[in-house]
């Protein structure tokens, strides 16, 4: 049965009904859909018919939830961009639907962990020189306009970046944010890259001294307390020998914690960008990352689903040697699993 809300074909339709493969669907700007919104959408259609309305830009359209394309299984040969709108869909079980908006907003969390700071074996080089370029990389991507498949519609969104260099190692006074609520476009994604590679540059070298720092301030530790214990060896009722202190002056955090840690900064980032956009967070990361416990995962895990929070991971390095790893193992599972089940 055909759904009602759906748009009729006009003159020129085609009775044939094509199983549809994808179907992209564009969202309202004026508040944000959230996942309920869009399941129940789903929900109703399955098995049902749809046409796709023939439009020629993206601003004409006017629903909550507005089927601007879809890609069928097998598809016709005369099926194109400009006749895929006389054809009838079927949504089934297999269906992927892709939800556009007109606006986004990303926070990228760079992760400086020590473990970055290795050297890879296959490429020749240390990992956290990839950070940048992998960054680069992706920007170059997202700022791109493209069609959306199977129509000439040409989306372009309005994107909004905050840029988070995340040091796990120490504590949150090394957190720094590189760039906050920048209207990327391709205009000026020169000056926004020379701008985060500068400051990185920066944040690099001070994360340098701060570890030199504080193994050198261990290093003396350990001799006062060798020092310490030879005096004591012989004396062990002598109260005028006094121990030396074992803390260092870098304040620093147990490291499985850290992953949640970089997971929060993203989460209070975004509620400091325009609101009424599609929210996702871009994890920079070789992968070596470790939970506290099950509890404070499954509580953030439910604070990102409740605010529509998409996360994502870009992993650095090549693939994992267990002959050449030091210990670093990439948890690729559960960033899998994360980028799933948000």
């Amino acid at each position: 049965m055909e759904d009602p809300d759906e748009p009729f074909v006009q003159d020129g339709e085609n009775n044939e009904v094509l199983e549809a493969e994808h179907v992209y669907i564009l969202l309202k700007k004026e508040y944000r859909i959230s996942r309920n919104v869009r399941a129940e959408w789903y929900l109703k259609r399955i098995n049902t018919i749809i046409t796709v309305p023939k439009k020629e830009k993206l601003s004409e359209y006017e629903e909550e939830l507005a089927v601007v394309s879809v890609i069928p299984v097998d598809v016709p040969p005369e099926w194109d961009y400009d006749t895929s709108h006389q054809y009838k869909y079927r949504i089934t079980q297999q269906t992927t639907l892709h939800f556009l908006a007109r606006k986004y907003r990303l926070v990228f969390c760079l992760d400086l962990s020590p473990s970055a700071s290795i050297v890879d074996v296959t490429k020749g080089s240390v990992v956290l020189d990839e950070v940048f370029a992998t960054l680069k990389q992706c920007l170059k991507g997202v700022v791109k306009q493209f069609f959306v498949p199977g129509s000439h519609l040409i989306f372009k969104p309005k994107v909004y970046l905050t840029i988070i260099a995340h040091t796990p190692f120490f504590k949150s006074q090394s957190q720094q944010v590189l760039v906050q609520g920048w209207l990327l476009i391709s205009d000026n994604l020169d000056v926004f890259l020379e701008n985060v590679h500068a400051k990185l540059t920066k944040i690099e070298s001070q994360l340098a001294q701060a570890t030199a720092q504080t193994y050198g301030q261990m290093d003396i530790a350990r001799e006062r307390c060798e020092i310490a214990g030879e005096k004591v060896t012989g004396m062990l009722f002598d109260e005028s020998v006094e121990l030396a202190p074992t803390t260092v002056t870098n304040p620093m955090v147990s490291p499985d914690v850290g992953f949640v840690n970089m997971l929060r900064y993203g989460i209070v980032a975004l509620q400091l960008l325009p609101e009424n956009s599609s929210a996702g967070i871009v994890v920079i990361s070789d992968g070596v990352l470790s939970l506290p416990d099950a509890t404070m995962f499954d509580s953030l895990l439910v604070q990102l689903r409740n605010q529509t929070i998409a996360c994502s991971f870009l992993q650095l390095g090549s693939v994992y040697h267990p002959q050449a790893s030091f210990g670093y193992v990439p948890f690729s599972d559960l960033m899998r699993f994360l980028a799933l089940a948000t």
